[in-house]
């Protein structure tokens, strides 16, 4: 339908090729994310962070992924990975438009998951300073 409306040379002229397509900006990209409409309800975003901030991560375990091989169900999968993904686009935002500061910070570490440093495994997500390492 698309082929028939549009022309291949529209879709070149007004498609961002893959390798530069970016859902949001990068973090240090700060005039990007002041230019961001006004209308944005940062308050909104807060709150929505602040709901998720110490929820733990849905695990996604290949019991999950099997049920779809195995029945045709792929919607607990999918239950798991779309709350996933939503805390992560709080968090993301809030952090982004530098609201985060306002976030707590610790985040509970999904069950089965090992005590690594979070600061380095997820910098930016989790607002604790880095501890000197012990020799």
């Amino acid at each position: 339908m698309l082929g028939k409306n549009l022309s291949a040379d529209w879709f070149k002229h007004n498609l961002i090729p893959r390798n530069r397509w970016q859902p949001y900006p990068r973090y240090a990209d700060r005039r990007a994310w002041k230019s961001l409409p006004a209308g944005i309800n940062r308050k909104a975003i807060l709150t929505a962070a602040r709901a998720v901030q110490h929820q733990p991560w849905p695990s996604l375990p290949a019991t999950l992924y099997l049920q779809f091989a195995r029945t045709g169900n792929r919607a607990n999968y999918e239950a798991a990975w779309f709350e996933r993904r939503q805390q992560l686009n709080h968090l993301v935002l809030a952090h982004g438009l530098r609201i985060a500061s306002c976030l707590s910070p610790e985040r509970p570490r999904p069950r089965g998951e090992s005590p690594v440093d979070r600061t380095r495994e997820h910098p930016g997500f989790v607002y604790t300073k880095p501890t000197a390492r012990r020799a």
